[in-house]
């Protein structure tokens, strides 16, 4: 990491290249997860073999199943 006008401002687009990358990600992404959830999820599975397509329909399958049922099901419905 350098420290002259140069190597600063190169580690300045770095970091916009990857927050439009993450913001990218975080639009394609249909649940309702917070963008620091998504660079979180993102940053822990950097090194993995997953895809980042199945890793956020995963995590978004994951919550899915555990929400509560309604306290009012309708028996009558067929599901």
């Amino acid at each position: 990491m350098g420290d002259n006008q140069n190597a600063i401002e190169i580690q300045i687009w770095c970091a916009l290249i990857g927050v439009l990358l993450l913001t990218v990600i975080h639009s394609y992404n249909k649940s309702k997860m917070a963008f620091s959830n998504v660079a979180t999820l993102i940053r822990i599975h950097m090194a993995g073999y997953i895809s980042l397509k199945d890793l956020l329909a995963l995590h978004n399958q994951k919550k899915e199943r555990g929400k509560k049922p309604s306290a009012n099901p309708d028996l009558f419905t067929p599901s």
